[in-house]
């Protein structure tokens, strides 16, 4: 059962306990299988969120063992430097 828009017919007839009753256990029965869908999606998501947590830590593992590329640079002129004054020449 959707939620409609706009007004709501009342069922023909006179209104009893049994007809009001009936109305609320639909009610109630379709809130009950949207959570129930609802729960499911939430599974799904927790399942995905737990996929990528994992591959973050292993991004964060590969990260400490990088080098910033001005570090690279800083130690590059620094060998360099280093081989001007020995005499090196390696390329």
């Amino acid at each position: 059962m959707r939620w409609r828009k706009g007004p709501v017919t009342m069922p023909k007839g006179k209104m009893t306990l049994e007809k009001l009753a009936r109305m609320v256990q639909q009610g109630f029965m379709s809130m009950d299988l949207r959570f129930s869908n609802l729960e499911a999606r939430i599974s799904a998501v927790e399942q995905q969120l737990d996929g990528l947590e994992t591959e973050v830590a292993a991004i964060r593992r590969q990260l400490r063992q990088a080098v910033y590329e001005h570090e690279f640079v800083a130690l590059e002129r620094r060998v360099t430097s280093l081989e001007h004054q020995t005499g090196l020449r390696v390329k």
